[in-house]
């Protein structure tokens, strides 16, 4: 099956599935405590790190959870499109979801490749300019 994907503008897509480290993150961009950059992309599964404070893993490992994940994988066969994740770049190379972790569940299932479409997130801390 091929998808479509789409990714969308972190700072202008409102939504409340995200996750309160992308909270603290939008915060302190519209704080002027830090620059926010997004780049589109395609990140490997195994860098992909799952977002502990983000519901945590007894979320993910619950029934509840895999209907979800089911549900949204026929909503995005039957659309043909896939919405990218928001992931934050760490120092030690590892990607953090921000926001889709169902999606991330997911794919596995709709493709066979191991690169994840995402919306990279880099933060770096603003220099006051005098």
């Amino acid at each position: 099956m091929d998808l479509k994907f789409t990714y969308p503008d972190p700072l202008l897509e409102h939504s409340a599935r995200k996750s309160q480290a992308w909270y603290e993150i939008f915060c302190s961009y519209m704080n002027y405590r830090n620059d926010v950059f997004a780049e589109n992309g395609f990140v490997a599964l195994p860098k992909i790190i799952c977002n502990l404070d983000d519901g945590g893993r007894p979320r993910w490992e619950t029934s509840k959870f895999r209907t979800e994940v089911q549900v949204l994988v026929r909503a995005i066969r039957d659309s043909g499109t896939f919405a990218a994740i928001l992931v934050q770049k760490r120092d030690d190379g590892m990607y953090l979801v921000l926001d889709g972790h169902h999606r991330l569940a997911a794919w596995p299932q709709l493709s066979d490749s191991w690169l994840v479409p995402a919306v990279v997130v880099t933060v770096s801390t603003r220099v006051p300019t005098f």
